[in-house]
């Protein structure tokens, strides 16, 4: 007999496990473009703590294992998945300096106003180094849990492919992006704006795979979250080095 991924409770109210994720996806997106455009990165952060708590509030036992929240197969994985999220960020935002400059169509000076936009002492390092590190843990965690783990094991059963589930999911991760590139709100042109989001969402594709690989290879979504670290250091230190 397969067991549900969901709770019985929860799978009484939303049906399916596909049912989950269609609410769900539209809350989290919702928060997400409202947080972005009106409210700050703290209002985006309700998002991240309700990804947190999902597979322990909503999944049963089996459940959470089935999106790989268990031991992992290699030690060694996890590792690399870290070094190689970090080296594949700071690519992605190099690309997009030597694209747009620190002009803003560049993805990355996104990252760059939100610093300046808060207090000075976001420049001396060890503040920095605090607020990367707290980086590090809420969207890792959260996304890779709802990304990797739920939406990927809902999709790969509803589908009968992983193939196709890994290619919606990241499509999903992608979208619920865009708005992290200012030009999603700020564009008044076709090169201005369409291509750089299009960019941006290509890369956003293309990471996700990145992460899924890393689960598959460390035979747990720690190897994702710990990819998704290490692609935020890769970020932040381009950005700090670079961009501010």
């Amino acid at each position: 007999m397969r067991e549900e991924l969901l709770r019985p409770l929860w799978q009484r109210v939303f049906i399916s496990g596909f049912g989950f994720v269609v609410v769900t996806f539209i809350v989290l997106g919702l928060i997400r473009y409202l947080g972005l455009a009106f409210y700050g990165i703290n209002f985006v952060t309700i998002g991240f703590l309700i990804m947190w708590i999902m597979p322990f509030v909503f999944l049963s036992a089996g459940g959470r294992k089935k999106i790989g929240i268990k031991k992992p197969e290699s030690w060694l994985w996890v590792l690399i998945s870290f070094v190689i999220g970090a080296v594949v960020a700071g690519a992605i935002y190099f690309l997009g300096f030597v694209l747009y400059g620190t002009g803003p169509e560049n993805w990355g000076m996104t990252v760059a106003y939100e610093y300046m936009a808060g207090q000075d002492a976001v420049f001396e390092p060890v503040v920095f180094a605090v607020v990367t590190f707290l980086s590090m843990l809420f969207s890792p965690i959260g996304e890779e849990f709802y990304f990797r783990g739920i939406i990927h094991e809902v999709l790969g059963e509803k589908l009968s492919s992983y193939k196709m589930a890994g290619f919606w999911s990241s499509f999903l991760f992608a979208a619920i992006h865009l708005p992290h590139h200012n030009i999603f709100f700020t564009a008044q042109s076709f090169l201005t704006g369409f291509v750089p989001l299009f960019i941006w969402f290509a890369f956003m594709f293309i990471v996700s795979y990145l992460f899924i690989w890393a689960r598959v290879k460390s035979g747990s979504i720690l190897g994702a979250i710990l990819c998704h670290s290490g692609y935020i250091l890769g970020m932040n230190l381009f950005v700090y080095n670079v961009l501010l």
